[in-house]
C-alpha cells in the first residue's frame, strides 16, 4: 500500500470473533475513478495477505480470518469495487 497515493481515514472497528477482539483500521484508496475501502489488520511490519471477498460480500466476511491471523499477518481486505464504501 505504501506505493499508491493513501488518503488515511480516521476510521477504527473491532472485529470480534469467538471471544477474540482485532482492531480493523480502515484505509480509501483512489484509483482514478474508483475509490477502494480496505480494512487493514496487524501490523505492516509482518508478512502480507490480500483477503479478496466473493458475492455479495465485503471486507467483514473476513472478521473471523482476521482475528485468528492478525498477530503474524497483515491483513489486506478491500471492498472491491461497487461493494460496501468502495465506489
Amino acid at each position: 500500500l505504501g506505493l499508491l497515493d493513501v488518503q488515511r481515514v480516521a476510521r477504527v472497528a473491532r472485529a470480534q470473533s469467538e471471544g477474540s477482539m482485532v482492531e480493523v483500521r480502515f484505509e480509501e484508496i483512489p484509483l482514478g475513478d474508483v475509490t477502494l475501502n480496505v480494512a487493514l489488520a496487524g501490523s505492516d511490519e509482518k508478512p502480507p495477505i490480500v483477503l479478496l471477498h466473493g458475492f455479495p460480500e465485503y471486507w467483514a466476511g473476513w472478521r473471523e480470518v482476521m482475528s485468528r491471523l492478525s498477530a503474524d499477518f497483515f491483513l489486506i481486505a478491500p471492498d472491491q469495487r461497487g461493494y460496501s464504501l468502495s465506489s
